[in-house]
């Protein structure tokens, strides 16, 4: 892996696109790739990374579930180099929202100095913008949040409504009945010990409806909706797949069809 130093002793001999970094960005993240286990050691980032197989390591570094790293084979040919890339970014760039262009790809694959590294730092933004959204959404959901958001006088609520928690729902059907038999008494005046505590005159439960827009959005970015498409793409691949064995199966047929029509003529003439 190159160091910084090599880097700044370079600088006047940089690709076009290298010289968008610093020297400190460009430390920063070779640092970044150094603290991710890979399967070969890094010598010529610009050749290491030419046929995609790293990148894919470091994809299923931090989605392990998306990449199946036998997909990718190391290559030295143009054309597998290109199928390796392509592959990554359909089956696992797409899936994320990150995709590398065409003419990104064989820059890299050509192993043009600078390339690999604008895709590396375009995809560790890319993990840090879904850590931060995943953090603030964690946060959003928090009952602390909630709480803060709607606060609700829980010792008010304790005051007002203390047959509900100690003799049960006959006393309050009693106590029901009573009122309407017997008539509305005047209004009396509001305690001292009322009045200082500020207690409210009925619990209004507000927090049930102010959590549904919060469960919608919960909803709509559940990590469990990735899974529902991978598991949707996976049935159209195998849908695909079917459907050529069923072509095959009806060419076989044929054929076994055809054989056996002239075997049966042979055995007339004969």
């Amino acid at each position: 892996m190159p160091t910084g130093s090599n880097l700044s002793s370079n600088s006047q001999t940089q690709e076009p696109a290298l010289q968008s970094l610093d020297e400190e960005e460009l430390q920063s993240l070779y640092t970044w790739v150094d603290s991710i286990p890979l399967s070969r050691p890094k010598k010529n980032i610009a050749r290491d990374f030419a046929d995609g197989v790293l990148m894919a390591e470091i994809a299923k570094h931090y989605f392990p579930r998306l990449v199946q790293t036998h997909n990718y084979s190391a290559a030295s040919s143009t054309q597998q180099k290109m199928y390796n890339w392509n592959t990554l970014n359909q089956k696992v760039f797409k899936k994320i929202h990150f995709q590398v262009s065409k003419a990104e790809m064989k820059d890299v694959v050509n192993a043009r100095g600078g390339a690999i590294e604008l895709i590396l730092r375009a995809f560790q933004q890319k993990l840090t913008k879904m850590k931060t959204h995943q953090e603030e959404h964690e946060y959003d959901r928090s009952p602390s949040v909630q709480s803060r958001s709607n606060p609700v006088d829980y010792d008010a609520v304790d005051q007002q409504a203390p047959s509900v928690r100690s003799t049960g729902g006959g006393a309050s059907k009693k106590s029901a009945k009573r009122s309407r038999s017997q008539p509305r008494s005047a209004p009396r005046e509001p305690s001292t010990h009322s009045a200082n505590n500020n207690a409210p005159p009925q619990y209004q439960p507000a927090h049930q409806n102010f959590s549904a827009p919060q469960q919608q959005m919960a909803a709509a970015v559940d990590p469990n909706n990735v899974r529902v498409k991978e598991l949707q793409e996976t049935v159209k691949i195998l849908e695909a797949k079917v459907n050529k064995l069923n072509l095959l199966l009806r060419l076989k047929d044929s054929k076994i069809h055809a054989l056996t029509e002239k075997l049966r003529q042979s055995n007339v003439r004969v």
